[in-house]
């Protein structure tokens, strides 16, 4: 059994985040006896107990971003091409559109990451 002040600090960390959402969701899935989902859930609670760590939810975050903000690029290297080509106004309203969203994604991965690192 873990102690109140084990408990607290793995409440706290990334990993004990993750667990403390999955033990949630297994409980109620229990409650509705909702066999099959508690079946999934104790088997990624098995997983992030044995796999996650900290460092690894951070770097895989930054990886994210790091995507993001290629696609970005390469969405405004498309617009910008596009312009200079002179292309239609649709197309270049449909790569201006691409680029937004891009940046969208990109705002949200930041995010995620963002929370991770504000984790104790």
């Amino acid at each position: 059994m873990m102690s109140t002040f084990a408990q607290a600090a793995q409440a706290e960390s990334i990993c004990g985040n993750k667990i403390a959402q999955l033990e949630k969701q297994l409980a109620i899935a229990k409650q509705h006896n909702n066999t099959g989902k508690a079946a999934g859930l104790e088997r990624a609670l098995e997983k992030v107990r044995t796999w996650c760590t900290d460092e690894n939810e951070l770097s895989e975050a930054e990886v994210k971003v790091f995507e993001k903000q290629e696609k970005v690029a390469e969405r405004q290297d498309e617009l910008d091409k596009a312009v200079a080509k002179g292309d239609g106004q649709k197309k270049i309203e449909k790569r201006k559109q691409k680029l937004t969203e891009a940046q969208g994604e990109l705002r949200e991965a930041e995010k995620a990451r963002d929370a991770l690192k504000q984790t104790p």
